[in-house]
């Protein structure tokens, strides 16, 4: 698994969301969202039983993994590529891809003008 490509997309408004007050100190809040895929590499053992029909399996069950992401990381789709056996590891190998939406907030300190808390949306667990 690793990072194939990733794009950062504007929120529009120069990212600016509003503001919040506490303590007596104001914040700005501006936010953003990426869009990254995320490459997967899929395999299941010649032995077994499982053959490429596994790989499919494999799929499926990372499918359902990425319905399960916090609310700030969105799954758009999961493209899957054709199943070979790999003589190197004696396995069937599937490529796939998943395309999804991550969504941050930052905010800035309205009097110093720094960013200090950049927030990935929802909770991971």
């Amino acid at each position: 698994m690793g990072l194939k490509r990733n794009k950062l997309v504007s929120a529009g408004a120069g990212d600016y969301m509003g503001e919040k007050a506490e303590g007596g100190v104001v914040s700005e809040i501006y936010g953003f969202r990426m869009a990254p895929v995320i490459a997967l590499d899929i395999y299941s053992p010649e032995d077994g039983g499982n053959g490429a029909e596994g790989c499919l399996a494999g799929a499926a069950s990372v499918s359902a993994a990425f319905r399960q992401l916090p609310s700030g990381i969105k799954a758009r789709a999961l493209s899957c590529g054709e199943t070979k056996f790999d003589g190197t590891t004696g396995m069937f190998h599937m490529p796939a891809e998943l395309s999804c939406d991550a969504f941050f907030t930052r905010e800035m300190n309205a009097q110093t003008g720094e960013f200090y808390d950049f927030v990935l949306k929802g909770v991971l667990g």
